[in-house]
């Protein structure tokens, strides 16, 4: 995966990711919108073809985007760890008869 820093502004910020699914920044995306420190945040992928996303990210005035990323992120990745222990739980379980 690579991560490329297209535009940095005051509160926004453009990044492109390559190798990357389009999926994980969309839910990065559904993670920032419920942020009320963000303005605007979307994910897109110019082309099909292309193995590229762009993900665009503006914050209110005084408020770090790439930090609030970083945030959304590691929460994200909390969330993820949480879900595969509970995972890992259900599929070493007995398996209850019906």
């Amino acid at each position: 995966m690579e991560i490329i820093l297209k535009e940095r502004k005051e509160n926004s910020i453009l990044l492109i990711f390559k190798g990357i699914d389009i999926g994980f920044l969309n839910l990065l995306v559904s993670e920032l919108l419920k942020d009320k420190r963000i303005v605007n945040a979307y994910s897109k992928k110019p082309h099909i073809l292309l193995d590229e996303s762009i993900l665009f990210v503006m914050c209110e005035k005084n408020q770090d985007p790439i930090k609030i990323v970083q945030e959304k992120i590691e929460s994200l990745k909390k969330e993820f760890t949480k879900l595969k222990k509970d995972f890992e739980k259900i599929i070493n379980a007995p398996v209850a008869k019906a």
